[in-house]
């Protein structure tokens, strides 16, 4: 249980990692 949460956590912490990283690279376009 603890390992499926991990995960979900790793997850969901490289999923905003690249939303980020593409919001930072539309506004130094812009």
């Amino acid at each position: 249980m603890a390992r499926y949460l991990i995960q979900l956590l790793e997850a969901r912490k490289r999923l905003w990692a690249e939303r980020l990283e593409r919001l930072a690279a539309y506004l130094a376009k812009h």
